[in-house]
């Protein structure tokens, strides 16, 4: 009896050891399998989802293709200087001014990946003379849109040079129209005013590049199976419309020069 009662502790010392050693790792596993399963039906559920958003997706964007056109126009995935001198001659013939001069900034020759963009439209700086203000702080752009500095010289009567400059401001492409500088040019020996005016036209063209998804459905634009094409129609409107009606002498103004 004593001899039992000696042994117990010690065999059950032993069942705990041989329990910790060996059984209990194998419970530790079989609930980390048991999770590691869990997890991955809820993300096999999440994937499936996705697949069907997709697919919704797809088909919303094909009954919708008018409004992609607009934002592949309004929004261009390549720096294209070609497409913006021939859009200014334009506007600037239908506009009756007589176009002196265009000057891009940059190296075209450049690759898209040596080109150097703005984390966001416009800089914390102060404006210089001649740049409007006011825009500099209404809103930002996606971090992979880039800007093309564009400088325009045109002369003519005001009212012409102010279609030029609604015109170019509603045109569609995504721009900034950050700097107009004008002045009165004279006639004859004596200094007299043409009645024309020359204007200097600083602005910004942007594009906004591809961007790499890497392979992630967890991507926000997954989340649903139609597009929200709310800002499309914002542009919309705003391509439609003309420069707010400025009074002379009328200060305090935001910037009328001013993309969405």
């Amino acid at each position: 009896m004593r001899l039992k009662l000696l042994f117990f502790p010690l065999m059950l010392i032993a069942s705990i050891s041989v329990f910790i050693s060996f059984v209990w790792p194998e419970v530790e596993a079989v609930r980390t399998l048991s999770a590691e399963s869990k997890n991955g039906l809820e993300d096999l559920n999440l994937i499936k989802e996705k697949k069907d958003n997709i697919r919704g997706l797809d088909q919303d964007l094909g009954k919708n293709s008018d409004k992609e056109e607009l934002v592949n126009s309004y929004f261009p995935k390549v720096r294209n200087e070609e497409r913006i001198i021939d859009a200014i001659y334009y506007l600037a013939a239908n506009s009756s001014v007589s176009l002196a001069n265009i000057s891009i900034a940059g190296d075209p020759l450049k690759g898209e990946d040596e080109v150097d963009g703005p984390k966001s439209v416009f800089s914390s700086q102060s404006p210089q003379a001649g740049e409007l203000p006011g825009a500099a702080d209404q809103r930002t752009l996606p971090s992979s849109a880039r800007s093309v500095d564009v400088e325009i010289f045109v002369a003519g009567t005001y009212e012409n040079i102010k279609t030029f400059l609604s015109a170019v401001n509603s045109m569609e492409m995504m721009n900034d129209v950050t700097g107009v500088d004008i002045s009165s040019q004279s006639a004859g020996e004596e200094g007299e005013s043409s009645g024309f005016l020359s204007a200097q036209v600083k602005a910004k063209f942007y594009y906004m590049r591809n961007t790499r998804a890497d392979n992630n459905y967890k991507l926000a634009v997954l989340d649903s199976s139609e597009f929200d094409f709310s800002q499309v129609e914002k542009v919309k409107a705003f391509i439609s419309q003309g420069i707010p009606k400025l009074e002379v002498g009328e200060k305090g103004m935001k910037n009328p020069f001013f993309a969405l």
